[in-house]
């Protein structure tokens, strides 16, 4: 077995981008998909040898069980955990996306995150009354999407796009003679208007957010 050598940091990112910090173990064997805590392992046990193929991101408690060579217990073999990865990155295999794009949909969900919630919280109610400050904050992920997000990887470009045309319909539904300005709020105008137009606005509404709601869950699983 050779000296530990660092691990390159490109070939680091590319089985982090692979993996998407999934544990090949807790995917092979316990079908547990969620991001997990974890290291790098060298499958081979040298850990001189740092070929992308020689390595595979394994959580804390795996990656223990991986390493402990016990005459006692029969431990997980590297050729059963390179197959268990391999299936994994073929899974994968779609989302070709890089340490940027992932830093951008993280930095995305965490700075719009209130304003998901919100939508998703009031759904179809976001018909009869809605936030000024969801407005804003709507328009500013649009001009956010126009002059820096749209620059992302095609994938996720086309998903933030999604969402900016959702915020614009979402946006074109208050029209102005069907709703008052009524402090922080803009409220349904029922004095003017039928509990059928109401209902009739409710749906459209439901059509959108379900559609935000398709996408951000699309942004959720990236990081």
């Amino acid at each position: 077995m050779g000296q530990r050598k660092e691990i390159p940091n490109d070939i680091q990112v590319r089985v982090l981008t692979s993996s998407r910090r999934r544990c090949a173990l807790c995917v092979g064997v316990n079908r547990n998909e969620d991001e997990r805590l974890g290291q790098i392992a060298h499958l081979n046990g040298d850990n001189s040898d740092n070929r992308f193929d020689n390595l595979v991101w394994l959580c804390l408690e795996h990656h223990n069980q991986f390493d402990s060579r016990t005459s006692q217990t029969k431990n997980y073999m590297a050729k059963e955990v390179k197959e268990y990865r391999d299936d994994l990155y073929k899974n994968n295999s779609h989302l070709k996306y890089t340490m940027d794009d992932i830093k951008s949909v993280s930095e995305c969900l965490k700075a719009y995150g209130p304003l998901f919630g919100y939508l998703f919280r009031e759904n179809s109610e976001l018909a009869f009354t809605i936030k000024f400050i969801a407005i804003d904050e709507m328009e500013r992920f649009v001009y956010s999407y126009d002059t820096s997000l749209r620059y992302s990887s095609k994938g996720i470009s086309d998903i933030f796009e999604r969402i900016a045309h959702c915020f614009r319909a979402l946006h074109s539904v208050y029209h102005l003679d069907m709703y008052n300005a009524v402090g922080e709020n803009l409220i349904f105008n029922s004095a003017k208007y039928s509990v059928s137009d109401l209902d009739c606005q409710k749906r459209a509404v439901q059509q959108i957010v379900d559609a935000i709601r398709s996408e951000y869950d699309k942004l959720v699983v990236m990081v």
